[in-house]
């Protein structure tokens, strides 16, 4: 699996990588002495992220932390991936995620524009994904999550013991925005798209300076 950058972070657009320690030490499960950090942190995430709801940002920090520790502790993954690239999508992209559980159709919305999301997550076996066309969208967003991939190997070669207690493997996190237009002609059935492909056609994050 192909390393996206050699560093540990989210893809805001234009080039820019904003790496996980950007976010501080602020953990938003611990009770703060005062707070001052608390509004310090939340402002600085709202200069990098001004779409984004605040509490999506916490889960999207708790869920990467979940994630990344439950892999250090017993090497494998924690199902979270679609969740958050879901997340993903509210904060680097502004989408308002449906807040309906088993909402039909799509995930969110970005402006007047009905989007699906969909994650392609570590030790996927394809750099593809799948969407049903009976969905009420308009655009896709294809979200790729990737960790180092020799760390991983060494994993899934039944090494992952010797992660234990090392340094955490690297998380990258981008995606690309594609229209249901671009994506394909057909009205029903299913569509599959490549990740090289959605890098083709779609759109990457914009991330205003």
């Amino acid at each position: 699996m192909t390393i996206l950058r050699p560093h540990d972070g989210i893809y805001l657009g234009d080039g820019e990588w904003l790496s996980w320690e950007a976010f501080g030490a602020f953990n938003p499960d611990e009770l703060q002495p005062a707070y001052l950090p608390q509004l310090e942190w939340e402002a600085r995430v709202r200069l990098d992220f001004p779409h984004a709801e605040l509490s999506d940002i916490r889960q999207f920090i708790r869920l990467r932390n979940a994630a990344s520790e439950y892999f250090c502790t017993t090497g494998r993954c924690l199902n979270v991936f679609g969740a958050l690239g879901e997340l993903y999508g509210s904060v680097v992209w502004g989408i308002r995620l449906n807040r309906k559980p088993n909402a039909q159709g799509s995930d969110g919305r970005l402006g007047d524009d009905h989007v699906e999301i969909k994650t392609i997550g570590p030790l996927s076996k394809s750099d593809r994904v799948q969407v049903k066309l009976s969905g009420n969208f308009n655009k896709l967003l294809v979200v790729k999550i990737v960790w180092d991939a020799e760390e991983m190997e060494r994993v899934a070669g039944g090494a992952w013991w010797d992660l234990v207690n090392e340094m955490e493997p690297e998380m990258n996190i981008t995606s690309r925005m594609v229209t249901r237009h671009d994506l394909t002609r057909a009205k029903s059935g299913n569509a599959g798209l490549a990740w090289s492909r959605a890098c083709r056609i779609g759109q990457a994050p914009f991330h205003p300076p």
